[in-house]
């Protein structure tokens, strides 16, 4: 809680595959709405503040709204969730997209979402756009897609390996596996025999930077010592990903890329 009339809902993000805004995000409203009723009866508030913590990125958001505002945002996500649950074709059309499609375990075998996918196919048509307009239309849907691909051939995966009958389709054995001693410690007693030298028979490594923070949590590796670690680790910047023109994130400058010689290495 900031004042009387603030109350705060934080969200603590470990994932590091990018950087996420507080801004008209869903999740973090839901949880604003959980601390609205834990807290309604203590304050009288006025305003609620999201915030999204990525300690990994160096990352954090905030983003304050009206009390108000906030419990007309939650109106439309319960009226929506209550249509799902209710599962009713009348009153919820179906509208396929790469965000409510994510996680959708009928995403295989959707109609809707099948229509969709061949329907973008219909709609790149290189006589009627420029090379950059078909790109940039088809780069517009290329998450979507790639979900229904993965979706498609996992769902065909799985009804094989059930016994169901999927026509022109069928099982066959994959690539092999890694080699793998069948019991270690034999192998180890037999390689030893042979007089193997010690630092040819086994394979030493430093442990990561990852590994040593976890040590560090469970003060395996004492406050005072962590820091000269720290001081001998390196993290490389992300490197460069293409991302709509509604991420918040700053773009790229093109000129600050060398430039790639095709050919010659």
């Amino acid at each position: 809680m900031k004042s009387t009339s603030t109350l705060d809902a934080c969200g603590s993000v470990t994932s590091i595959s990018k950087a996420l805004f507080a801004q008209d995000n869903e999740q973090l409203l839901v949880y604003a709405g959980a601390a609205l009723f834990e807290f309604d009866l203590v304050g009288d508030w006025q305003t609620v503040t999201l915030s999204i913590s990525q300690p990994r990125l160096g990352h954090f958001d905030e983003w304050t709204i009206s009390v108000e505002e906030l419990r007309e945002r939650l109106a439309v996500i319960s009226s929506t969730a209550a249509q799902i649950l209710a599962g009713s074709k009348e009153t919820l059309a179906l509208e396929p997209g790469d965000k409510q499609c994510k996680f959708c375990r009928a995403k295989a075998t959707c109609p809707a979402l099948n229509a969709t996918v061949f329907s973008e196919f219909e709609a790149i048509k290189a006589e009627e756009q420029t090379p950059v307009e078909m790109l940039s239309h088809a780069m517009s849907q290329v998450d979507l897609i790639e979900g229904w691909c993965k979706a498609v051939r996992a769902e065909t995966e799985r009804r094989l390996l059930a016994g169901t009958d999927v026509v022109g389709w069928k099982l066959v054995q994959g690539k092999r596996g890694n080699r793998a001693w069948t019991d270690k410690a034999q192998a180890e007693a037999v390689l030893k025999a042979m007089r193997i030298p010690h630092d040819q028979m086994y394979d030493y490594a430093v442990i990561s930077p990852t590994t040593a923070e976890k040590l560090s949590k469970l003060e395996l590796i004492g406050p005072r010592q962590w820091p000269k670690l720290q001081a001998l680790m390196s993290q490389s910047d992300g490197k460069a990903s293409v991302a709509p023109a509604s991420d918040k994130r700053p773009a790229l400058v093109a000129d600050s890329f060398e430039p790639v010689l095709i050919g010659e290495e």
